[in-house]
């Protein structure tokens, strides 16, 4: 009887290099998570504060105005969750002395 030949097997990734790989994916996650929320925070305090901006302005008839104050204040206070989020984690990268 004679053998066929076999076709050669596509190489398999090892399990070891897909843990590295996964590991490594996750640990760049865990180091992105921080910046990836910035933005949520930055649109929900703008939409927040803009929705009772604009509440206020129909209850008490004073339109634009709270609506403009509501949006700035939701603005300020977005980049004030910023720039405080952006020094918090710069704080923990920076060598203790």
């Amino acid at each position: 009887m004679e053998r066929k030949p076999t076709k050669p097997q596509p190489a398999k990734p090892e399990l070891e290099t897909v843990r590295k790989n996964v590991e490594s994916l996750a640990k760049a996650y865990r180091k992105l998570a921080p910046y990836l929320n910035l933005g949520y925070v930055w649109a929900a305090s703008v939409i927040l504060f803009t929705a009772v901006g604009w509440y206020l302005d129909k209850k008490w008839h004073s339109s634009p105005w709270l609506t403009l104050v509501g949006a700035v204040l939701g603005v300020a206070t977005g980049f004030y969750q910023f720039f405080k989020t952006v020094m918090n984690l710069e704080k923990k990268k920076s060598p203790k002395k």
